[in-house]
């Protein structure tokens, strides 16, 4: 059950009413010990659990939302996402999200979906208590958006697989950089877009040949021998070349320390595992609590 702090409503008029979700019970106590002492401030809900602050929002209708990014019994972005296709939020209110997660598919899905909201910012842990209360107070008086989000994209709609789009992207272009491929060369766009088809479907590395290739070579109006020979190109400038550190982190040891080249499909397919490895560190799902 969430906690209700303060006066009833009718005796409330001129506060602000917050609303805090946040998964950790020592940062809820710490919301409580700095707003409650407030004269401005009411704390109408205050839970840990996705679910209750879902529908403490459509109850309430608080002036200020803030939440953790994840949260158990419907993690935070499934909260971002219903607040966002539920509307529940008018132009008045006003929405924090924090997370101590810079980067990765977290970071991206909560910057983004934040320019969903007229008055919203994007707060990174760990945060004075202070500087909390300066940024609701700025929100509410002005009714302005703050800088985080004047300087985001506005994407319509938004969801958590279009963060994840982009992390991959974003993810796979700063790996194959950091492998020594230059960007200019075709080996460069096959691999990166190979790694992305590799993602969504796993037949495209068991059967490269009949598959990757062709599909790549179409995009690229090529032939599927020009992008096997350009994928092996960028492969063998990386080995070459490249920073053995950071392919070693990726590719394995045995491959790096014995100077064992690997083949296109070997290749694509060790970034693809990497790639799986870390947006299952990332994801969020239902009941998650902590990334």
């Amino acid at each position: 059950m969430p906690i209700r702090y303060g006066k009833e409503e009718e005796m409330l008029q001129g506060k602000i009413s917050l609303l805090i979700a946040e998964p950790d019970e020592r940062e809820r106590k710490k919301y409580v010990e700095a707003f409650g002492k407030e004269k401005e401030f009411d704390i109408c809900c205050c839970t840990g659990n996705g679910k209750t602050a879902i529908e403490q929002i459509r109850i309430r209708k608080p002036d200020v939302v803030i939440m953790d990014a994840v949260l158990p019994n419907v993690g935070g972005t499934s909260v971002l996402e219903q607040i966002i296709n539920e509307n529940l939020l008018s132009k008045e209110q006003c929405l924090v999200i924090t997370t101590a997660v810079r980067g990765g598919i977290l970071y991206e899905y909560a910057f983004h979906a934040l320019s969903e909201f007229e008055q919203s910012y994007l707060m990174m842990k760990p945060f004075a208590m202070e500087e909390m209360k300066r940024r609701i107070r700025h929100m509410v008086s002005k009714g302005e958006q703050t800088e985080a989000v004047l300087h985001s994209t506005r994407v319509l709609p938004f969801s958590y697989t279009k963060a994840k789009e982009i992390y991959l992207e974003n993810e796979i272009s700063r790996m194959l950089r950091e492998f020594g491929i230059p960007v200019h060369i075709k080996g460069y766009r096959y691999l990166r877009d190979g790694i992305i088809l590799s993602m969504e479907d796993e037949n495209m590395l068991s059967y490269i040949t009949k598959f990757l290739y062709p599909a790549l070579a179409k995009k690229y109006n090529t032939s599927a021998s020009c992008v096997e020979r350009a994928i092996r190109h960028a492969i063998e400038v990386a080995w070459s070349r490249g920073n053995k550190t950071v392919l070693e982190g990726v590719l394995g040891y045995s491959h790096v320390m014995l100077d064992k080249r690997p083949t296109n499909s070997e290749f694509i397919g060790m970034i693809v595992e990497n790639l799986k490895l870390k947006i299952q560190k990332f994801s969020l799902v239902p009941g998650a609590v902590s990334l």
